[in-house]
């Protein structure tokens, strides 16, 4: 598996610096689309099409499903983003 270092982190920093407004959660996605119709002056809250929604049906923390090898690769190219959004933790 290729993973770009270009990926994420570098889409919304500048200097190690955060330069957007608000990173908007996939976990917190009811909320999230709320806030930006809020924010955005729409009529109402967008509903989002549902793919793949058995796709993944166990929401254990990665940690518990991934092998060693697999979590040493994520985790050393999305270091930054486990460690600024505390997903390092869960």
């Amino acid at each position: 598996m290729i993973i770009s270092h270009k990926l994420g982190y570098n889409l919304y920093t500048i200097n190690d610096q955060i330069v957007i407004d608000r990173i908007c959660f996939y976990e917190n996605l009811e909320v999230e689309m709320a806030f930006l119709a809020d924010r955005l002056g729409l009529p109402e809250v967008p509903v989002l099409p549902k793919f793949k929604t058995s796709t993944r049906s166990d929401r254990r923390p990665y940690k518990d499903l991934l092998t060693s090898a697999e979590i040493a690769m994520l985790e050393k190219y999305f270091v930054r983003e486990l460690e600024l959004f505390d997903y390092a933790n869960q």
